[in-house]
């Protein structure tokens, strides 16, 4: 039996006796190369939410949490609000670079619009990051589990984009005896990628198990459209392609503090990225060329621009002490974005003079 295709791009059912199986490229490749990151330096994880798409409102539906591109490992997960809930967290997976471990939850009920906090703890580097992770419910066939694809946006360091293309991991789950056979496919044909497919282990308090696999791909493959299949047992084929559509490079303002503003202590730095397509991008603010902590700053998702073009904005803003912008200070708003000609730039504030 062969999984279908029901929630548009990025999602697709399968029975209820197969393995749940997510697939996930991350992260998206980067054009220009850079120089590698000196040995030693801890990077904090990215957090991404994954959920089902659709399914019956009777199920439960299954939600998790991506972390990935930490270095070095542990890092661990809670969900704080899922009392009753039946949490996995599957084996961490990393090759010479960054790590990438994912958490899933089945919570107690199901119901369209319920939403979950998972938080990610990094001990390296101090951070602990929090995503929403949301359940959708709806009139979807009656079939249990799930396949979604994400596509994963640029790193945390913009600086430094990896020069390696991303790697594709598949995550296994709910399947009972073991073992599991994994096989990659591309454009359905068998392909002597290197894979890296983890032990089955055991879910907590459950008969079921749960495995990874993990492969990577050419940046060259991925850009011209080819599938790539995480085929397990080998009835069950899970394929996410490329993500077509225009590609529109954003526009970037910035605003230095308003002069009302500048009677406190503390002012705020604003950049307004706007009229870009598809909507991952990353931001990343400079002080004096240096990148500032992604603590220091805050930026929103993504959002649909009203004129109907299908492009997104977003802000970010940073506080910072008066005395360091009207000193002699320097600083900047990066944008990385695939659509941009060097697939990123950097805008620097400008000190209105006498201000």
């Amino acid at each position: 039996m062969w999984g279908r295709q029901i929630c548009g791009a990025g999602a697709l059912y399968i029975p209820t006796s197969s393995p749940h199986t997510l697939l996930t490229p991350h992260p998206a490749p980067h054009l220009t190369p850079r120089p590698p990151r000196p040995t030693g330096s801890p990077t904090a994880p990215s957090v991404f939410p994954i959920s089902s798409c659709c399914g019956s409102t009777q199920q439960r539906p299954v939600l998790g949490c991506l972390a990935t591109g930490y270095v070095p490992g542990p890092v661990t997960f809670s969900w704080p609000r899922a009392t009753g809930a039946t949490a996995v967290t599957v084996p961490e997976t990393h090759g010479a670079g960054p790590h990438i471990r994912a958490s899933f939850l089945r919570p107690p009920h199901a119901s369209r619009g319920d939403s979950f906090s998972c938080s990610v703890k990094h001990p390296a580097t101090g951070t602990t990051l929090s995503k929403e992770v949301e359940g959708m419910g709806g009139d979807g066939p009656k079939l249990g589990g799930f396949f979604g694809v994400l596509r994963g946006g640029p790193p945390r360091d913009p600086v430094t984009p990896p020069i390696s293309p991303p790697p594709l991991l598949c995550v296994i789950t709910g399947f009972s005896p073991p073992p599991v056979e994994v096989e990659w496919l591309v454009d359905g044909v068998p392909d002597q990628l290197v894979v890296t497919t983890t032990p089955p282990r055991r879910e907590a308090g459950s008969n079921t198990y749960v495995a990874t696999s993990q492969t990577n791909v050419s940046r060259e493959d991925w850009k011209a459209g080819k599938a790539f299949t995480c085929q397990v047992n080998p009835r069950f084929r899970l394929t996410p392609t490329s993500f077509p559509g225009k590609v529109s490079a954003p526009y970037i303002f910035t605003f230095p503090p308003h002069a009302e503003e500048l009677s406190l202590a503390q002012v705020t730095l604003t950049c307004l990225v706007r009229g870009f397509q598809p909507e991952h991008v990353e931001v990343q603010w400079l002080r004096n060329h240096n990148s500032v902590p992604a603590t220091e700053f805050v930026t929103t998702p993504p959002l649909k621009e009203t004129n109907g073009d299908g492009t997104f904005f977003l802000y970010s803003k940073m506080t910072v002490p008066k005395a360091s912008w009207q000193g002699g200070m320097s600083y900047a708003c990066m944008v990385v974005h695939e659509g941009l000609p060097m697939k990123f730039t950097q805008r620097p504030l400008q000190k209105t003079p006498g201000k």
